[in-house]
């Protein structure tokens, strides 16, 4: 059958996952542009809806109600997703610098970062707790909320430095949410305006006045803060409040590393922009949401224009890729403002209304779950790039699995080289008589992409293939890489296959292994095969079979990669589950070589594509051993049962479930949530490692430095108590 092919001509880069950026991915999702590719890049993988921070604050919702999961959207989108921070633009070569990630070619950038903290003041930085970003203050708040419900002391002053709608219902939400937790609290709302919400009507102003005083929230207009210290605040004046925590809230600036760039930027850091928002210099630039500044008349900092300039900015960019005209943003001079009251109670806006009531925080309740549901129930149905690319026997259309989950079945393989005269019981590496080094290592693996950026691909598919060496106790000397790359143009095509490379490269260096040679193709998607050269390191080889009765077995590394890979495919996997996973994946074996040399193992192999069972019975079946396995002792990637509960697995799984006959009476256990992650297939997996019982505990308290998850699962039983190898499992 044909398979589409994407040639991808032009790169759209959104740094920061603001609103007007995340509705752009929602529109792109919708309407993509044909030969053109879309790359998002946030340090954060959740970023708030600013509109229900009060709500999470005051308990009205949880974490996730409030907060739009990045990497999910992404996949969903088929957006490239990066995890970085941007520290500088190079617009005359067009080029990104990241803390992390190698130097990122552009054709069309476009901004959605974000304020920063203006603590300028003297103090503010060392003592007071800005409000932005969220995730960072909702962190601190959840952990004064602790400290107050301790009653570690008998009243808490809390200051809220600000005079805007944030600032007031950060106000309320607090108060109303320590009420839960202690009486004994006092709040102080302090702005250097004259009033609080200059900018609203002074009947919302009245409105809002009364429901403080009623919070007996104290309200300190015309205080400009001078001087921050640990326990108290002053004014112009020297006038001092006595406070135990301190939030700022004050209007912000824009991030410092902007002023090393050469875009145009307002007084307090800004980005200038035009009314099509476009930089003033530099038309493939663009700014949106609070970092953009519009000129000559700047606009408010506001959410509701972050919102309104998604479709401008969405439109531009492809009118500018396509050579058509551009669309001017027009601010609106008035909109509708709905302020929570932290109770489910609100105050609303619509000049030249004003309002309030519960009727009032129901709709505030309505809209902004209605803007939340957009990247919330996201589809996989509606997933236009996972093509029906792969066949059952039945013609029925089924999406196959990448990473280790893309092996041809341990069956197979098994009965393709019994005929063709191969003996399959191969060591994870194969040991080749070498005169100078007695004998040389060498494996060979190949991953297909699994994740849409080639830098942590590279890294992982090396630490994956780098892993049979050390199940062998070896040292790696030196590989050579065979790739694949989708059909692209030369430009795009050198800038994929820089970034894979700089990934390879980077692990390689790590491991002081040589990269001597390779071969490269284009073809319909990433794949990269790997084959490394080892020698022997200190002390003798490992071999997947040598254990002994009674010897212990320890797992370094957790299961579930196969499940979270296979449900991040058509984006059902949450974006903190697939970063955990990418965070283990990324967790190479080579710490682990040095430290159970020590302790002498009998036998090691790493779990890979066949699962844990198939993997383990490598170790037992030559030597008929039977073992018992703890269930409740296996290390899991966190919320892999949950996916499971939801029918979510790898399409390797089902052929990993040909071995379950040596699990002893194995339909008591079809239940059991632990149980599918013994066939599920993993990419970059542990090791795990036959020892001895007497040096068991020491050994594993050693590996929990670097492998936290590290686990005793179980033991090798004596050989008199069975006949053929045998799997018993227990709770």
């Amino acid at each position: 059958m044909n398979i589409p092919q994407t040639v991808y001509a032009k790169d759209i880069v959104l740094v920061g996952g603001g609103h007007s950026h995340v509705l752009f991915i929602r529109r792109w999702k919708m309407k993509p542009l044909p030969n053109t590719s879309l790359t998002l890049i946030s340090p954060q993988v959740y970023t708030p809806y600013s509109g229900m921070l009060p709500g999470l604050i005051a308990e009205h919702y949880i974490f996730e109600q409030t907060h739009i999961d990045l990497r999910r959207l992404c996949q969903w989108a088929g957006v490239r997703f990066i995890v970085d921070r941007v520290v500088d633009i190079e617009p005359n070569t067009q080029h990104l610098s990241l803390e992390r990630y190698p130097q990122l070619n552009y054709d069309i950038l476009s901004l959605d970062i974000g304020l920063t903290p203006d603590l300028s003041i003297p103090g503010a930085a060392e003592y007071a707790i800005p409000v932005k970003p969220i995730g960072d203050f909702f962190r601190q708040w959840q952990s004064l909320k602790q400290t107050v419900k301790a009653g570690q002391q008998s009243h808490y002053t809390i200051g809220i430095v600000g005079g805007g709608a944030g600032s007031i219902e950060l106000a309320f939400a607090t108060s109303y949410s320590l009420k839960y937790v202690t009486t004994h609290f006092t709040i102080h709302l302090f702005t250097a305006s004259p009033y609080i919400l200059s900018n609203y009507l002074p009947k919302t102003r009245q409105h809002v006045k009364h429901k403080l005083f009623l919070e007996q929230v104290c309200i300190h207009e015309n205080f400009k803060v001078s001087n921050v210290c640990s326990s108290s605040i002053y004014d112009q004046n020297n006038n001092e409040v006595n406070l135990d925590k301190i939030f700022w809230c004050t209007h912000g600036k824009g991030v410092s590393w902007l002023k090393n760039t050469s875009l145009d930027l307002s007084e307090q850091g800004f980005v200038l922009v035009k009314n099509t928002l476009q930089t003033l210099k530099f038309e493939n630039i663009f700014a949106a949401g609070d970092i953009a500044h519009l000129t000559p008349e700047a606009n408010p900092k506001a959410g509701v224009y972050a919102v309104r300039m998604a479709p401008i900015l969405f439109h531009n960019i492809r009118a500018l890729l396509v050579d058509r005209p551009l669309k001017p943003f027009k601010p609106q001079k008035h909109f509708l403002s709905l302020l929570a009251c932290g109770e489910k109670d609100a105050i609303g806006e619509r000049v030249p209304f004003s309002f309030s009531g519960t009727w009032v925080w129901r709709w505030k309740d309505f809209l902004d779950r209605q803007f939340m549901k957009k990247f919330q129930q996201l589809s996989f149905n509606e997933m236009p790039s996972l093509i029906n690319r792969y066949l059952h026997e039945n013609t029925t259309p089924v999406m196959r699995c990448d990473g280790c989950g893309a092996k041809i079945s341990q069956d197979i393989l098994a009965e393709t080289l019994q005929t063709i005269g191969v003996n399959d019981q191969a060591e994870d590496a194969v040991v080749i008589p070498w005169r100078e080094a007695n004998y040389l290592l060498q494996t060979v693996d190949q991953l297909r992409a699994f994740i849409d950026d080639p830098w942590l691909f590279g890294r992982i598919a090396v630490i994956h293939a780098l892993s049979d060496i050390y199940a062998m106790g070896g040292k790696p000397h030196s590989v050579q890489v065979a790739i694949t790359l989708p059909y692209q143009q030369p430009s795009s095509l050198k800038r994929e296959l820089l970034l894979l490379m700089s990934g390879i490269q980077s692990e390689l260096n790590q491991a002081e292994c040589v990269l001597v040679g390779g071969h490269t193709a284009e073809g319909t998607e990433l794949s990269v095969a790997v084959t490394v050269n080892g020698r022997r390191g200190l002390g003798k080889l490992w071999q997947k079979t040598g254990a002994k009765p009674g010897d212990v077995l320890i797992l370094t590394k957790p299961l579930g990669t196969g499940v979270i890979l296979a449900a991040n495919k058509v984006a059902q996997a949450k974006g903190d589950r697939v970063e955990h996973m990418l965070e283990m994946m990324l967790l190479s074996n080579q710490a682990a070589v040095p430290i159970v040399k020590k302790f002498q193992p009998h036998a090691v192999t790493d779990i890979t594509g066949f699962g844990f069972l198939g993997h383990l019975l490598e170790m037992l079946k030559p030597e008929q051993l039977s073992v018992e396995l703890d269930m409740a002792q296996l290390p899991v990637l966190a919320w892999v049962t949950d996916l499971l509960r939801y029918g979510w697995q790898s399409t390797l799984q089902t052929a990993n479930e040909n071995n379950r006959h040596y699990l002893y009476e194995v339909n008591q256990w079809l239940k059991e949530a632990y149980y599918p992650l013994l066939f599920d297939p993993q990419t970059s997996g542990g090791l795990l490692i036959a020892i001895s019982e007497d040096v068991a505990h020491e050994c594993l308290n050693a590996l929990q430095v670097d492998y936290p998850q590290a686990a005793i699962v179980g033991n090798i039983l004596s050989k008199d108590k069975q006949t053929t190898t045998t799997v018993y499992l227990k709770k």
